[in-house]
């Protein structure tokens, strides 16, 4: 997000542009990622029903689906990093990388 956002400063862009990641992944997607990329096991999903309990907000927040793109920022010349929420989360769980 902060070199989208450092490529925007520069940019003639205006109006609304999304910064979601170049590749779609659903919540599970994202879980079972970043439970690989910390050597964990993904054991169980919250049940929907569960979610529902929680009112309103638990549906938007949790079980909404958004089908976003960024097109407009890659129409612009910026190229994204990591692909993929698996490059991603391989980039933020280097092991190689030096502690700050």
């Amino acid at each position: 997000e902060a070199a989208a956002i450092r490529h925007l400063l520069n940019s003639q862009l205006t109006g609304v542009v999304s910064l979601a990641g170049p590749t779609p992944a659903t919540a599970v997607e994202v879980t079972r990622s970043l439970a690989r990329s910390m050597h964990r096991w993904h054991l169980l999903a919250v049940p929907e029903f569960a979610i529902r309990l929680l009112g309103d907000a638990g549906v938007e927040l949790l079980l909404s689906s958004q089908n976003v793109s960024p097109a407009r920022l890659v129409a612009d010349g910026f190229s994204f990093r990591d692909q993929s929420i698996d490059a991603a989360m391989a980039a933020i769980f280097d092991r190689s990388a030096p502690e700050q």
